[in-house]
Order: C-alpha cells, then structure tokens, then sequence
C-alpha cells in the first residue's frame, strides 16, 4: 500500500468558488479510480493535508494523468495554492 501525502496553503486571493467545483468533482471520481483505498484530510488555521492510499504506483500514476486532476492541478499551480508539497510513501506495515 502507497499514501500519497499532499500539502498546502491556499492563495490568499484564491477563487473559492472554482476551488469547490474541482474538490467535488475530484472527491467523486477518486472513489472510482482502480486501486484506490481512501482520503482522510486534516487542516489548521494556516495548512491543509489530504492523504490518500492506494494499492499501487501504477494506480497513483493513472490518477495522475486523469484528465479532471489534471484540470485541478493546473488550477491549484495557477491560482489555488500558495505552495503544495507531494510526498508519496509506501506503507510497510499498518496495525
């Protein structure tokens, strides 16, 4: 199993309604990617972190070229996120 950690802030500026549109649209189609696990997301006053888990690097890299993350991503870059870290990480052991 792989978690797929990303971390962020948002842009001050940052169109809020466009953000909430990519969101839902993501949140929906991630459940029906091959190999996806699930999301948990965790937030303070200045940072966000979603989590995902899947069954492999090959199923990471497809939802990576899925057209609508795609769309997202370049939103994100272009307006959403003051800066964004991905850190994928391969889980050895969970209990």
């Amino acid at each position: 199993m792989y978690a797929v950690i990303f971390t962020y802030q948002f842009n001050p500026g940052m169109p809020n309604e466009e953000y909430k549109h990519h969101s839902k649209t993501l949140n929906n189609s991630v459940k029906d990617q091959k190999g996806f696990i699930k999301v948990k997301d965790f937030s303070n006053d200045e940072e966000k972190v979603s989590i995902s888990y899947w069954e492999t690097l090959e199923d990471i890299a497809k939802w990576s070229a899925d057209n609508g993350h795609i769309i997202a991503k370049q939103f994100g870059k272009e307006q959403g996120y003051a800066y964004y870290t991905v850190e994928i990480s391969h889980i050895v052991k969970s209990y």
